[in-house]
Formats: structure tokens, C-alpha cells, sequence
């Protein structure tokens, strides 16, 4: 390679080096919340997979989201049901028969789907950034870590380039346990029931009332 060419070549490639590390991880963050917070409603059908550290299996579960900003939401996983109107939060599961009803404002701050599924800078920060493609779609790999006290000690998400709507997203919790969600589908702005964020127990349900 002649010395004209050999600078050419090189001068390619800092142009591509200079743009790759141009896409700001924190940008294409703030992109995705902003999807979120400037939808009323958000659709989402999912698979999960939890890697269990101490037992040494994995669980795999298909799942429906249903959030109606800023305080409502319904999580459908498996044979458990996780609903709230924005005062009551309600957890079912149908194996066990068994409703435990308790306060809003007495859960964790980070238990809200809302907080780790769609906006991740108030308590976790970007550590690295690759691309990758899920299902033929190009997106970001941004791996994130907590500002300070937070749910998980490692949080993984795969955003898609073209709408910045998340592919993927993969936690660790404090025990090691991996979980990785795997978004199906996803819609905004969709009308959803109120009915969806209300709840009764079924005949013959144990309810527990962690209120009084």
C-alpha cells in the first residue's frame, strides 16, 4: 500500500472510529424515557427467563404489561397477577389462591415497572455501550449500574435504533439472579379498559391485608 493510499485508509477510519463513539449512551436513554413519559398508555406482551443462583434452575414465564400514566399498571406473569389503580397494590396468584393487598406508598420506589423498564437514569448510569441485532432489528447494548441504592446491581438494556423503544432488558439482582425480559410486542397510546386496574378477589381467594 503506497503512502497515499495508507492515509486514506486511515483517514476512513477515524472518521468511522470518531462516529461510533459519537452516539451517546446517555442521549439514547434519555430518548427511550422520553418515549415513555410522553405516552399515556403502554401495551407490551414479553417472555421471561429467570436464572435462579441458589437452586441452579431457570423459570420461564410469558408475560403482558399495562401501564396508564402516571400511577396505574397491570402485570399478567404466568399464573400471577400484579395490579394497581395508584393507591391499592394488589398481588394474586391463582396456584395458591391467595390476594395480599397493601398500600402503594409502603412499596419499594423501584418496584414500579415503569422505573426499570422504560426510564433508567434516575437510578442507574450508563458503564458501557455496543450494538447488537435482535430479531434482524439493529439496536444499542447499554449495560448500567446504580448511582446508589437501587433493585438490581447490574441492569442491561437493548434499545432499538429506529424507535428507541426497548428490545430487551436484562437484571441482576443483589442474590446473583438473572432475569432477562424479552419484548414481543409493544404500543403506545392504545385505549385501555379501566377495569384492567381494578381488582376482585376470586371465590374462595385468601386475602391478606398488609394495611392494617
Amino acid at each position: 500500500m503506497n503512502a497515499g493510499n495508507r492515509f486514506f485508509f486511515l483517514a476512513i477510519c477515524y472518521i468511522f472510529s470518531v462516529t461510533a463513539f459519537a452516539v451517546n449512551p446517555d442521549e439514547i436513554l434519555r430518548k427511550t424515557e422520553k418515549n415513555f413519559l410522553d405516552s399515556r398508555t403502554i401495551s407490551a406482551e414479553f417472555e421471561l427467563s429467570i436464572r435462579w443462583q441458589l437452586r441452579d434452575t431457570t423459570e420461564l414465564k410469558k408475560g403482558k404489561l399495562y401501564l396508564k400514566r402516571p400511577e396505574k399498571y397491570r402485570i399478567e406473569l404466568g399464573d400471577a397477577l400484579f395490579i394497581t389503580d395508584g393507591k391499592t397494590f394488589w398481588r394474586y396468584s391463582a396456584r395458591s389462591k391467595q390476594a395480599v393487598e397493601s398500600n402503594v406508598k409502603d412499596m419499594q420506589n423501584d418496584f414500579q415497572p415503569g422505573e426499570w423498564l422504560f426510564t433508567y437514569t434516575d437510578k442507574y448510569k450508563p458503564e458501557s455501550l455496543d450494538s447488537a441485532s435482535i430479531e434482524n432489528e439493529k439496536c444499542y447494548g447499554i449495560s448500567l449500574i446504580p448511582r446508589d441504592k437501587a433493585r438490581f446491581k447490574k441492569l442491561k438494556v437493548w434499545i432499538n435504533e429506529k424507535n428507541s423503544l426497548p428490545l430487551k432488558i436484562e437484571t441482576t439482582d443483589k442474590n446473583d439472579n438473572l432475569a432477562v425480559y424479552s419484548i414481543i410486542s409493544i404500543a403506545k397510546d392504545t385505549p385501555l379498559a379501566k377495569s384492567l386496574f381494578t381488582f376482585r378477589p376470586p371465590k374462595g381467594t385468601e386475602v391478606i391485608n398488609m394495611r392494617e
